[in-house]
């Protein structure tokens, strides 16, 4: 964790500034407002400004510190102060465990304001502060703060506590929330993937889509649907189980794909991408390079840099990728996904290998992109009714 303290935070339209002498006041009497700090303020309230103005200027003293974190959210536009937002330490916890919480002046709500700004100090103790997680409640019957926690991908714990809040006579059932560093930054960066791809995406002539006539004298009765892409010029066929997409199976299987990761991202299962091309020794050590090589599953590449090997499956790669990963137990649970043939087993999906027998399709090798396509819609129709969590 870096101490940084409460550097200035610029968004669309708020300035987050560190707290100054003139901001007391007028924030000592927006927590006044009742209906303001209903699910807000704990503690004790003291309505005379005399006697709290001398615990207010005490903690203005602090306000500098580098291990503060607490801002004064400022209008841009007229540079009104319309709230406050802090990201304090927590009782009995560890400093790099932080809650969040914040108010803004009720003629503001409802305006995306929370949002902004919150998402901005959750960015900043995130990346840069690198504190290791948030928690923070939100009461239940306040939907405006628990739907925003959700909003940024916030987990749900599970807990809840009862909260007694300044101004309402009896405690008040909260939701807790929690969200850790890689978490954060691993969402952020996918949804960052997705916009980029949304953008990208244009409209397409029929005609620019590859459509050709060939004529198949007979459909495989096993995958008809191959033989019906092939006459219709989607899929290209360059040998045995080697096959080129055309542009409507390239974009089926990519939107797919999108639905995967991002279901099991919601998850908290973490994507990852290992190489085809990999050493032997890896593959020797789990005593699985001849069987593979034999069955003519797998080339052998021998190089002045080594031997290597291109894998038809994962085990061996994803195991040396998770070695330096998990070196403790409060590392698990961990998932690690990308799809290999014990779903295209499940479906019977296989192609006619040199020596003339089937083999099953592997993700990361040269199988059937539409045999896969067909195997990732089975794994995404058991991820939406949660009976099967995605292993390497």
């Amino acid at each position: 964790m870096k101490y940084l303290g409460s550097k200035i935070i610029e968004t669309e339209r708020t300035k987050l500034r560190p707290t100054i002498e003139s901001d007391l006041i007028t924030l000592w009497k927006m927590l006044g407002d009742k209906e303001l700090s209903k699910y807000y303020l704990v503690g004790k309230y003291n309505e005379d400004w005399e006697q709290e103005k001398k615990w207010q200027y005490k903690k203005l003293e602090n306000a500098l510190n580098m291990n503060v974190f607490q801002w004064t959210i400022v209008l841009k536009e007229t540079g009104e102060v319309i709230g406050q937002i802090c990201c304090q330490n927590i009782i009995d916890k560890p400093d790099n465990i932080r809650d969040l919480g914040w108010f803004i002046d009720r003629k503001y709500q409802g305006k995306g304001l929370g949002s902004e700004v919150s998402k901005a100090v959750v960015d900043y103790m995130f990346e840069e502060v690198e504190i290791d997680k948030i928690e923070s409640s939100a009461a239940v019957i306040n939907p405006a703060s628990w739907k925003l926690f959700e909003k940024m991908n916030f987990n749900k714990t599970g807990k809840f506590i009862n909260t007694k809040y300044t101004f309402l006579n009896e405690e008040v059932k909260c939701v807790c929330y929690e969200i850790t560093r890689d978490e954060y930054i691993n969402r952020k960066l996918l949804k960052k993937w997705y916009n980029i791809t949304e953008k990208k995406k244009k409209k397409m002539k029929v005609s620019n889509i590859g459509l050709i006539g060939t004529k198949i004298k007979k459909l495989d009765e096993q995958f008809p649907v191959q033989d019906m892409l092939l006459q219709s010029g989607q899929i290209e066929q360059f040998g045995s189980g080697i096959y080129a997409y055309g542009h409507i199976p390239f974009l089926v299987k990519k939107n797919i794909n999108d639905i995967i990761v991002k279901t099991l991202t919601k998850y908290d299962r973490s994507l990852i991408n290992l190489p085809l091309l990999q050493p032997e020794s890896i593959w020797i050590s789990s005593g699985r390079l001849e069987r593979y090589v034999s069955e003519d599953v797998m080339f052998r590449c021998i190089t002045d840099k080594g031997k290597f090997c291109l894998a038809p499956t994962a085990e061996e790669a994803v195991v040396e990728f998770a070695k330096p990963r998990l070196n403790s137990y409060k590392n698990l649970p961990t998932t690690y996904f990308q799809i290999g043939e014990k779903y295209s087993k499940s479906m019977n999906a296989t192609y006619i290998a040199s020596d003339g027998k089937p083999k099953y399709y592997s993700m990361g090798c040269y199988g059937i992109g539409v045999s896969r396509t067909l195997a990732m819609v089975y794994e995404n129709s058991l991820v939406k009714n949660e009976k099967m969590n995605f292993l390497v």
